[in-house]
């Protein structure tokens, strides 16, 4: 089952916990800047980070974050949930458990 979720808004911070078991990712709104949720991925099972060399390192002033999403996929399995987000970079995350909770609209 395919879910379009967290419309329009700007991922800016990846933190893996402790046991680098769970990750979450926070959201701000792209219009005022202001906290708007965040996805919490338990026993991840698969993470795949791919820049497409989006981003250069040489450049002092460029940086991955905030990065513009238009939206994110989460697809749901029989013993797993997948979110993808694909804007050039690819963030493609495969674990046990997914919850979102949109703060915003």
């Amino acid at each position: 089952m395919k879910k379009n979720i967290f419309h329009n808004v700007s991922l800016y911070e990846i933190i893996f916990s402790d046991n680098g078991n769970t990750l979450t990712l926070s959201f701000t709104d792209t219009i005022e800047g202001n906290y708007f949720g965040y996805i919490k991925c338990s026993n991840i099972l698969n993470f795949k980070l791919d820049t497409n060399n989006f981003v250069d390192y040489e450049d002092k002033e460029d940086s991955l974050f905030p990065l513009f999403i238009p939206e994110i996929e989460l697809y749901k399995y029989q013993f797993y949930s997948e979110i993808i987000i694909d804007v050039g970079i690819i963030i493609k995350i495969s674990a046990e458990t997914i919850n979102f909770e949109p703060l915003g609209k």
